[in-house]
């Protein structure tokens, strides 16, 4: 094998190494957005709950006071 040829062959694997350590590295920003997506639904899955319970008392509390005002008129 050649010096020439082992420089080239030599800087040919290095940039394989280069491209595949870029590649772990978009792998593990991949994962870690993932995860940021979870938690950010499981958020908005305890928000919707929360505005889902918000709503039904203010229902239920409505509707008390249509009843109350009806029985004025009895």
């Amino acid at each position: 094998m050649t010096p020439d040829f082992r420089r080239r062959l030599q800087a040919i694997l290095d940039a394989y190494d280069d491209a595949f350590r870029a590649l772990g590295e978009a792998k593990d920003a991949v994962h870690a957005s993932t995860d940021t997506l979870r938690q950010m639904i499981d958020v908005q899955d305890r928000i919707y709950a929360a505005q889902t319970r918000a709503i039904d008392a203010a229902l239920t509390a409505n509707r008390a006071a249509v009843d109350l005002l009806n029985q004025l008129d009895a």
